[in-house]
């Protein structure tokens, strides 16, 4: 009876972590996919080229719009209990907003400082989730 209950309870925990894997990876994919339009903004506001970091700018300030609206106000899985999530969102939409108004005005060093900051936002969520998927101790 013992291997019956042993393989009910891998089943029961294999469906459980099947079943979080769809909104966990959803919103990693999200978030990784407008990390890589906040990188195409960064590099842009460095170029020196106003054209290319406006338009480098939109496209990251729509990919967070996006994030934001499907993700903002209802955390995925991992997140749920997370005290600082909303905040993180505030955060890098005050850092979209800031290096917009610099590059409209010209600017470009100044937008990059903004856009720097909000490294310091996202990188911290996707290592937490990398932490928790491959714990240390």
């Amino acid at each position: 009876m013992k291997p019956l209950l042993s393989l009910s309870a891998l089943a029961l925990s294999l469906s459980s972590a099947i079943a979080l894997a769809g909104p966990v990876q959803d919103f990693e994919t999200a978030l990784r996919g407008s990390y890589g339009t906040y990188r195409m903004a960064l590099f842009a506001t460095n170029s020196g080229d106003a054209a290319k970091s406006a338009k480098a700018m939109a496209g990251f300030a729509d990919s967070w719009a996006a994030l934001t609206a499907s993700y903002g106000t209802t955390p995925p899985p991992q997140y749920e209990t997370d005290a600082g999530y909303a905040a993180t969102f505030a955060a890098v939409q005050a850092q979209i907003d800031a290096a917009k108004a610099d590059i409209d005005a010209g600017a470009l060093p100044k937008a990059h400082e903004a856009l720097e900051a909000v490294r310091g936002e996202i990188v911290p969520c996707m290592n937490a989730t990398i932490s928790s998927a491959f714990p240390t101790g």
